[in-house]
């Protein structure tokens, strides 16, 4: 005996078909919470090249974003975008522009280091500035430490 599927059983099978296809693959993820943050900078480091001390001053910003992944672990990612400008004790002039992203597994808050290249805009070398920060609870950010290594 034979058995003959209607014209409409097709319809429906090909739509419901096609409607999976189109919607693909469903998981459930948490909601990334995205935080801005923005600080001033202003510190003094020792250029190591030459010794002098350097007032280093600008702005970072950024944001932190915690987000769940497939394997249940939290992930915590950093992205920081530095401008500024130094002078020295002797005079000389420096300007920074960078950005770095990071992260690590965990949650906030969290302590990174973040590596800032100074630029002489003179005939003095550049160094580079190792910058202790913190990533208190709420995401923002707070800069513990600078510690300097002379470049050439």
């Amino acid at each position: 005996m034979r058995r003959f599927i209607s014209l409409a059983t097709v319809a429906l099978l090909m739509t419901t078909i096609v409607a999976a296809l189109i919607a693909g693959p469903v998981t459930a993820q948490a909601e990334a919470e995205h935080v801005p943050f923005s600080a001033e900078i202003s510190t003094f480091v020792v250029n190591p090249c030459n010794e002098e001390s350097v007032l280093i001053t600008g702005e970072a910003t950024g944001f932190t974003q915690e987000v769940l992944t497939p394997s249940g672990q939290t992930f915590t990612k950093f992205h920081v975008v530095e401008n500024g400008s130094g002078v020295g004790s002797e005079g000389n002039q420096y300007v920074y522009h960078q950005t770095f992203n990071g992260g690590q597994v965990g949650t906030l808050p969290l302590t990174a280091t973040i590596p800032l290249l100074v630029i002489s805009e003179g005939s003095t070398d550049n160094f580079v500035v190792s910058q202790v920060v913190h990533f208190n609870a709420d995401g923002q950010i707070e800069f513990i430490k600078f510690e300097s290594q002379c470049r050439g």
